[in-house]
């Protein structure tokens, strides 16, 4: 059985991005796309052969690009499904 989401309004999305764990957690989220880029300028997704690495790479690309969106999502595409 699919869960519905509940109807957000904009004020209640505007409430939510001021709170104090959302800023937290936004944070969060920012300082793991930063991890990330330091890992990368460490060599840490260099592999032993290319395809390794390549692999490592976009790994680490796909995960920064979800949290990146998540970092990103603003109402009009929240409300809309937050389909890309």
């Amino acid at each position: 059985m699919a869960k519905e989401r509940v109807p957000v309004t904009e004020a209640e999305w505007k409430e939510w991005l001021v709170h104090p764990v959302t800023q937290s957690y936004r944070l969060w989220l920012e300082e793991l796309v930063e991890e990330a880029k330091e890992a990368w300028a460490r060599g840490s997704f260099t592999a032993s052969d290319g395809t390794g690495t390549l692999q490592l790479n976009a790994e680490a690309l796909g995960r920064v690009d979800a949290v990146q969106q998540l970092i990103d999502l603003d109402y009009e595409e929240f409300s809309q499904g937050g389909t890309r």
